[in-house]
């Protein structure tokens, strides 16, 4: 599977969609899948405190634009909904009694989760639209 990468290139998108075959379920699932875990690496770009996480978000979310060719453009309404996901301040905290406020906050765990608040999903969904829309987008398996 990692060795062998087969391409749709803009020729063979363009025959698909014209004779109305477009992208398969499998396709399909992995692009969902590719937006969900771009979200996750969003969130963790978005870690302020942390340059770990700031670090392997920015790295993991590469991938996306640079490895699979996914365009800005597409990706831009996850980027709004999880900074506007953020910004409520519903980090996920649990009760530690090593640290000196009594608590920790996960922000590896609230990342991971990121892609199931409804305006995330629902950014998600949207961008999963435009690229199968877009004959220009390769997918690589």
């Amino acid at each position: 599977m990692f060795g062998r990468k087969r391409f749709f290139d803009m020729g063979a998108g363009l025959l698909l969609t014209s004779i109305g075959i477009g992208c398969s379920a499998a396709d399909d699932a992995k692009v969902g899948r590719d937006l969900a875990e771009y979200a996750t690496a969003v969130c963790l770009i978005e870690q302020k405190d942390d340059t770990y996480l700031k670090d392997q978000g920015y790295n993991w979310s590469s991938i996306f634009v640079q490895g699979e060719g996914y365009s800005i453009d597409a990706l831009s309404d996850i980027n709004v909904a999880v900074k506007e996901q953020l910004a409520k301040g519903d980090m996920i905290i649990v009760h530690d009694e090593s640290s000196a406020s009594g608590s920790k906050a996960l922000p590896l765990v609230f990342c991971a989760r990121i892609g199931e608040a409804p305006a995330v999903r629902a950014a998600i969904d949207s961008a999963s639209a435009k690229i199968r829309s877009d004959v220009s987008t390769h997918i690589k398996r």
